[in-house]
């Protein structure tokens, strides 16, 4: 892994593939790394000919952190203000992209990174080749939001003194929670992306 300043920050970022193949950036959602990449997915879009980019957003992972963070339910219930916002995060990819000499790439984002692939979409869409926007939401009035169970587990704190397995145990459930009804992952499968 490498770190790049990127929209003058720093950016945790891996890269696979050749530098002549055409790239493919793969943005996350909220509070997940680049290591929660399936490796499977990754050697398939290598194989399929794509220069892969895999990235932490600001405050996940090795990339930069930010003092004072507000409550995320408070920042959800407008009560506190966020240091940043969504379309910070998208000149983090536009920054990322140049610092690579990527003029233009395919975005492949899920769940909150479809949310910042649709700011960089419509704000910058001269710079992408294709946009892919996986489990997400334009957030627009009217949609169905999260049950109260998914948006209690996105805005729960782990205990820090609950230790890796207390750690894992809440990653788990929160997949859980969070997955699809239609097509929920197995128990082995949530314990060992996990873990």
């Amino acid at each position: 892994m490498t770190r790049v300043i990127a929209n003058g920050i720093q950016l945790e970022f891996e890269e696979r593939g050749s530098a002549s193949d055409p790239a493919i950036v793969l943005v996350r959602g909220l509070g997940t790394q680049l290591i929660d990449w399936p490796e499977a997915f990754l050697s398939g879009l290598m194989s399929a000919g794509f220069r892969v980019i895999v990235f932490d957003n600001r405050d996940v992972g090795l990339s930069q952190k930010f003092l004072g963070l507000p409550n995320l339910g408070n920042v959800a219930n407008k009560t506190e203000t966020a240091p940043y916002t969504i379309h910070d995060m998208a000149d983090d990819i536009l920054g990322l992209m140049d610092s690579l000499g990527i003029d233009r790439a395919h975005l492949f984002a899920i769940s909150m990174g479809g949310m910042i692939g649709q700011v960089l979409a419509a704000t910058q869409g001269h710079r992408l080749h294709s946009f892919f926007s996986v489990m997400s939401s334009s957030s627009r009035k009217g949609l169905p939001t999260a049950t109260p169970e998914a948006a209690a587990t996105l805005r729960a704190e782990t205990d820090p003194g609950a230790g890796d397995e207390g750690i894992i145990a809440a990653t788990a459930e929160g997949l859980r929670v969070c997955g699809s009804p239609g097509y929920p992952l197995r128990e082995t499968d949530r314990d060992r992306i996990a873990r």
